[in-house]
């Protein structure tokens, strides 16, 4: 997002000379363009101003849209197709282009963070009108007008989200008739006819009609809401009365609702397991020193080490990745492919040829006692995988273990052919965030928030080189803030003795 700010910021400084070349050569220049120059740097420049404006994920949004959208609509009239182009506009449309095509939002950026902002309200259960007027998590920002809202709103119908829909629409029409939000140009009847089409959709017409009579009570001689109270009255004489049995509600599946709960920070672990949960002082290879460890679960054994990294060291990892990262997508992965990810997020891979990551690795070992050293054939274990999770940042459950033997042989690199599969996950939490982003395991109900500096650890596979499916994880979305991981994953070549087989079959880590 910062990036896209400066990028904004050297296009405007070509805007802005455009222009006074166009007035040197005494050509005309149009008061939308001069205006758009003008509001545009006022908006750039405060983006500039707030280093962590973009962590809340309203201000993301409108800043992907306001981009998006005003930037198309400026150039369809610079560009048009019927227009005489001089050099100077050449060669800004140029300019323009090439910034297109490196870093600009597209409408699916825009779309997806949308998409994110209902996902957030959704599972953290967010006041509507509270997120409508700037405030979420006791922080502040400019509240939406009733035009930001209505834009934000088309999105979910355009993508059949009629429950969200209705939500949002009905926390509008709260702030609309209470005067506590900019009306801009909607006015309340366009409100009530769009909240009467959302019900419609949603399977309640009976609602929709009341909401089309509320419209006409505004404005009697509306054709469009004249036109449903017809259409409306006509097909609900084919519904009953004692048919009109459906209500609003949140449509109910209880794998998500155990999902949203764990992200949510509810505690869903019984008293007897939650009894035995302990800190201890863990002893490393070196025997010199310990490392603090909070044990989250026993089956499978889940741990968190706290204070495994610097600041100096994060910000050394942070700026390294920056030049290397590229947005994560569904089954991209240029160390293992065909890992299916599901992941919203941006990332980078990590080598320990730099002496940092090298002495990270090392460190890694002596906490865990596993084998992680980064070779060129049969390597103990991967690079360094860097993400950072920004507006509604997050990735679906999943296992870090293969699904199967041939999809391990298959998708191994070069230097991990023999290495074996995945024994165990290294998750090192690289920055704080205000309300979102815990590591949750659906399966076992373990909730683990993000501290900086702490580090999850788990094994992937059970003690017989079994997959352990208890380890299905997810990352929960990131409400306010960005949330900076970095994953190492160790694999089983050369751990024998560093984890030996129990006495038992089924043995567990103690």
């Amino acid at each position: 997002m910062n990036q896209l700010v400066k990028e904004e910021r050297k296009l405007l400084i070509s805007l802005h000379n455009f222009i006074e070349s166009e007035r040197a050569e005494n050509a005309s220049v149009s008061k939308d363009l001069i205006s758009f120059l003008n509001e545009t740097q006022t908006q750039n420049t405060k983006l500039g101003n707030m280093t962590n404006y973009t962590t809340n994920p309203l201000n993301a949004y409108r800043m992907l849209y306001r981009i998006h959208n005003r930037w198309s609509e400026m150039m369809v009239k610079l560009d048009c197709d019927n227009c005489e182009h001089n050099n100077n506009t050449k060669e800004f449309i140029k300019e323009y282009k090439m910034v297109q095509e490196q870093l600009w939002p597209t409408k699916k950026d825009v779309t997806e963070a949308a998409l994110g902002l209902f996902r957030l309200q959704n599972i953290y259960s967010l006041n509507l009108t509270e997120l409508l007027q700037g405030r979420i998590a006791n922080t502040q920002t400019e509240p939406m007008t009733a035009n930001d809202a209505l834009k934000l709103i088309e999105i979910a119908n355009e993508h059949d989200m009629a429950y969200e829909e209705i939500l949002w629409l009905l926390a509008l029409d709260e702030l609309y008739r209470k005067s506590k939000i900019e009306k801009g140009t909607v006015e309340q009847n366009q409100i009530y006819r769009t909240i009467a089409s959302a019900y419609s959709m949603y399977g309640m017409p009976w609602v929709s009609l009341d909401y089309i009579e509320k419209c006409l009570k505004i404005k009697t001689n509306d054709k469009g809401c004249q036109r449903e109270k017809a259409f409306l009255k006509k097909k609900l004489k084919s519904i009953p009365e004692s048919k009109r049995t459906k209500i609003f509600e949140k449509p109910i599946n209880s794998t998500s609702s155990q999902y949203e709960a764990l992200c949510r920070g509810e505690d869903l672990l019984s008293s007897s397991r939650r009894a035995q949960l302990k800190c201890i002082w863990r002893p490393t290879e070196n025997h010199y020193s310990r490392v603090k460890e909070e044990i989250m679960s026993y089956k499978p054994k889940i741990v968190v080490f706290h204070d495994v990294i610097t600041d100096e060291e994060i910000e050394y990892i942070l700026e390294e990745s920056q030049q290397k990262f590229y947005s994560s997508k569904v089954g991209d992965d240029d160390i293992i492919q065909g890992m299916k990810t599901d992941i919203i997020s941006q990332r980078a891979w990590l080598w320990d040829s730099d002496p940092v990551l090298r002495r990270l690795s090392h460190r890694i070992g002596s906490i865990t006692g596993l084998n992680t050293q980064l070779k060129v054939f049969v390597s103990n274990a991967e690079p360094l995988q860097v993400l950072n999770y920004g507006l509604g940042g997050m990735h679906e459950p999943r296992v870090d273990y293969f699904e199967s033997k041939e999809q391990l042989e298959k998708s191994a690199s070069q230097f991990l052919i023999g290495s074996g599969d995945r024994i165990a996950t290294w998750m090192l939490y690289m920055s704080n965030v205000t309300l979102g982003g815990a590591t949750i395991f659906p399966r076992i109900n373990v909730q683990i928030p993000v501290i900086k500096g702490s580090a999850v650890f788990w094994y992937n596979l059970k003690r017989n080189q079994r997959r352990d499916p208890r380890t299905l994880h997810a990352n929960c979305p990131v409400a306010v803030g960005s949330k900076w991981v970095a994953n190492k994953w160790i694999h089983e070549v050369d751990q024998v003795f560093q984890r030996p087989c129990g006495l038992k079959i089924n043995a567990e880590d103690i």
